[in-house]
């Protein structure tokens, strides 16, 4: 993805072009970023704020995540742009699939 499609709208087409499941999975992205911030979320999900090329500053949620969270620095990763509904709001956010180094 471009940086200006890191947002809401781009997140809302994505969810509404499905549906999505076994046989016809959700567009899956790869790009390179800079992890700023990863904290543990329940026993074995992170969190984690990201910068990208021409991006500010956008959050990501890894699910199951075994190993320790990953070092702030650069990393490539494989995400799906996904809409994160919480507490009436709604924001875009990355759904980690993998995380490596660069």
């Amino acid at each position: 993805l471009q940086a200006g499609e890191f947002d809401l709208a781009t997140a809302r087409a994505l969810e509404d072009a499905g549906p999505w499941g076994q046989g016809f999975p959700e567009p899956l992205f790869e790009g390179r970023f800079e992890l700023r911030e990863a904290r543990r979320i329940g026993e074995k999900h992170a969190r984690y704020r990201l910068n990208g090329p021409g991006l500010r500053s956008i959050e990501a949620i890894h699910f199951n995540v075994a190993d320790g969270l990953p070092s702030p620095g650069p990393v490539q990763l494989a995400y799906r742009l996904c809409v994160n509904r919480w507490q009436g709001a709604e924001t875009a956010e990355l759904r980690v699939e993998w995380l490596g180094a660069p």
